[in-house]
């Protein structure tokens, strides 16, 4: 075969990537806490079977979130757990999030 036709397949193969492997994980946004106490508020999201909550989107995110949107709604996200001294409640902050 013809060397330039290789190399050209492989900077196709390069070329093509998968946006969602610089995420950490897969989640689904089920909605609003409507709760009214101490520690509620924010947004569900299910990553990995447990339920989360957080507060705000990352300023670079592609999801707006407002009173038209439609739960639930497939993400990719990178996370890292918070520490908020609410016991029973895991919340957690999003680094990054983008639809799927």
């Amino acid at each position: 075969m013809n060397k330039s036709f290789i190399i050209l397949i492989a900077l196709a193969l390069f070329a093509c990537s998968d946006d969602s492997a610089h995420f950490m994980d897969t989640g689904t946004l089920t909605g609003y806490d409507y709760r009214y106490c101490a520690c509620c508020g924010g947004i569900f999201i299910e990553i990995r079977g447990s339920t989360y909550r957080f507060f705000e989107l990352p300023q670079n995110s592609n999801i707006s979130l407002d009173a038209s949107t439609k739960f639930p709604v497939k993400v990719f996200l990178s996370w890292k757990e918070r520490s908020n001294g609410c016991a029973g409640n895991s919340l957690i902050d999003i680094i990054e999030i983008a639809r799927l």
